[in-house]
């Protein structure tokens, strides 16, 4: 039941549970991008600059908890747009970079209560806006993001140089 997903603050104690989690979103998106990097190299690199861009920009890395066991986590900070191109309250927003539920515990609800307290924790800083990127091919993360009402921002168009 959706009643049985806690939300939490990362702790210490979930260092493994990211980890397994930063692992297994990566090579899911390898089967999307072949050209990304194997999971287990690249994940407590990257999981080091989350942590440093959530201290620097009133970032949050959150957990949700299913049975005591972690199942999933969000992590996001504050980003901003440069220059001109946007009026000045439009400019800072949410930033979601990384998102993860475990297979096993997908449909309980742990994303949709991960995605609802980062949208608190952004508007609670007078956010007015929230922002993600997703791989062109990932379908099932698009229509939880449709769901949730996102909508295509910018689109990021990639062509290999030969």
């Amino acid at each position: 039941m959706r009643s049985d997903i806690d939300i939490r603050p990362y702790h210490e104690e979930d260092a493994a549970a990211v980890f397994e989690f930063m692992v297994a979103l990566q090579e899911h998106e390898r089967t999307l991008d072949p050209h990304r990097t194997p999971g287990v190299e690249m994940a407590q690199a990257h999981i080091d600059v989350l942590n440093a861009h959530i201290s620097a920009h009133e970032g949050l890395m959150l957990m949700a908890v299913h049975d005591g066991q972690p199942v999933g986590f969000l992590a996001g900070w504050v980003d901003e747009e440069f220059g001109e191109l946007v009026p000045i309250p439009k400019r800072r927003y949410g930033y979601v970079a990384d998102f993860y539920v475990s297979e096993a515990t997908r449909g309980l609800g742990a994303g949709q209560k991960l995605m609802d307290a980062a949208e608190a924790h952004f508007q609670g800083l007078g956010l007015t806006d929230i922002r993600l990127f997703a791989l062109s091919g990932n379908a099932i993360a698009h229509r939880f993001y449709e769901l949730n009402g996102f909508a295509p921002f910018e689109v990021l168009l990639s062509k290999p140089l030969r």
